[in-house]
């Protein structure tokens, strides 16, 4: 049977109007993809650079449309026509307000808003680059592939335009490389068919849409503290690190792999969430948990059987707590502490079963140290050595033996994924403790919103080992 061979709009129109709309979603999301470096090295010209216009509408509707595709449980529609919404009226400002515009900028902005509202028009017709590479997309559908783990230009040589284009993208990226490193990693992902964890994109996609609002920074500081949540999440290590009355930290081993682990661990959850219902005082805390409840029960009844399911809703659960915590919505209440302790255990105990997952994780900290360059190696060992010396002695000798491990290259690469994954996964809890004990420390009242602003000028006016390890330890797992 011969293969299909798209070589204009109109073919490729023809073969659209025989298949599922998730087949024009899947082509328009590439087509759009493939056109994001043009508008994207438009945004170091002056007309851009003048208004504050950069290319966030736009990798916003993009993303959005990457894990649609990549998660087809997951109803994004809403916030689709939102970043369309928003697009649109950036074009139409374009258009009528600055006819001083290079021509070609103009052309390739306009055939670039097109793609992405879902019109399908990828490059002008001639272009056979271009065709050959939806020819491609077409293909691989048809063959029941999952289009985001394709190469973005497969087997192709990519386009010398796109490589240029490319380039000049980076190069107005790299002049803030604190605001963008997580589109960078991202772009690499679509290009490569190599995308960032569909969890980690999904959190990201659904970032409320004031935050967008706000501009690059704001979002860059919110996919940071999901990155950091994510992280913590990620690093199990069968312990829960402590501060004592003298502020030194300390590790309590947390119990044992039960026989019947998962089990326990949703009846546990069930339990906390029928004795948190049934507290008058909780009414109010109660209905911003009422969806994250909602949710936990759906899947303790649709994935009794699936235990990674139930350790991933608890994971997304403990996020929207911390984040709850950190906007001063939840009241410091011990069934809500044990609620959340609930999750953390049962999520731990669970993947401690899994022990193909655990060894992954520990061989992508490892990989993550091993290539960090070396003043940024220099700059995490001093920060590590920086809360040892915040630690009982027995924690602190550990870190430092970890440390020596690590940073030898003699050392045996199980030894290291050990001592790295240990050094990570403590750090980061660390660093959380720490900065959350400022946070309530800034308020004997307890106002945790007030505190948190306090927290952050004192981080923000005064670096510290804390601050350096909440930056930057999380995208060792992205």
């Amino acid at each position: 049977m011969a293969r299909v061979e798209i070589t204009s709009k109109q073919s490729l129109d023809a073969w659209l109007n025989t298949r599922p709309h998730f087949y024009a979603e899947v082509i328009s999301m590439r087509a759009s993809a493939r056109l994001f470096p043009f508008w994207g090295r438009a945004m170091g010209e002056e007309w851009a650079t003048k208004r504050s216009i950069s290319a966030l509408p736009l990798l916003r509707l993009l993303l959005k449309l990457w894990v649609s595709c990549g998660d087809k449980n997951l109803d994004l529609r809403g916030g689709i026509e939102i970043a369309k919404s928003s697009l649109s009226l950036l074009t139409t400002s374009l258009t009528a307000k600055n006819s001083a515009l290079n021509v070609d900028s103009m052309q390739s902005a306009r055939r670039l808003f097109h793609a992405a509202l879902g019109e399908v028009v990828p490059y002008p017709d001639k272009s056979v680059a271009a065709w050959s590479a939806i020819t491609n997309d077409v293909r691989s559908v048809e063959d029941g592939n999952i289009p985001v783990f394709l190469p973005l230009w497969q087997s192709q040589v990519t386009p010398t335009k796109f490589t240029s284009a490319d380039f000049e993208t980076r190069a107005i990226w790299a002049k803030d490389p604190d605001t963008w490193d997580f589109w960078v990693r991202w772009w690499d992902g679509v290009i490569a068919g190599k995308p960032l964890p569909i969890d980690l994109q999904r959190d990201v996609a659904l970032i409320e849409d004031a935050v967008w609002q706000q501009g690059p920074k704001a979002v860059a500081e919110a996919i940071a503290a999901i990155e950091l949540r994510r992280a913590i999440l990620l690093t199990p290590n069968a312990e829960e690190v402590l501060r004592d009355e003298a502020g030194l930290f300390y590790v309590l081993p947390l119990t044992t792999i039960k026989p019947n682990l998962f089990k326990s661990a949703v009846e546990k959850v069930k339990d906390d969430i029928g004795e948190i219902r049934s507290k008058p005082k909780l009414a109010n805390a109660l209905s911003f948990l009422t969806d994250d409840f909602q949710r936990l029960e759906d899947h303790f009844d649709r994935y009794r059987d699936q235990p990674l399911r139930i350790h991933d809703v608890f994971q997304k659960t403990m996020r929207h707590l911390d984040a709850m915590r950190d906007e001063g919505l939840l009241p410091d209440d011990v069934l809500l502490r044990d609620f959340y302790q609930d999750l953390d255990t049962g999520s731990l105990d669970i993947r401690r079963a899994d022990t193909e997952v655990a060894m992954a994780v520990k061989a992508r900290v490892a990989d993550r140290m091993a290539r960090m360059k070396a003043e940024d190696k220099a700059r995490a060992n001093t920060a590590l050595l920086a809360a040892a010396n915040e630690a009982r002695a027995e924690l602190k000798s550990e870190i430092e033996d970890d440390l020596a491990v690590t940073n030898n290259s003699k050392s045996e690469a199980a030894d290291k994924d050990e001592s790295s994954n240990r050094l990570v996964s403590r750090g980061l809890r660390m660093a959380k403790r720490r900065k959350d004990d400022l946070v309530k420390g800034a308020d004997d009242l307890g106002k945790v919103v007030k505190g948190a602003e306090a927290a952050d000028k004192i981080i923000d006016t005064a670096p510290t080992w804390w601050e350096f390890i909440q930056a930057n330890f999380p995208s060792f797992f992205s």
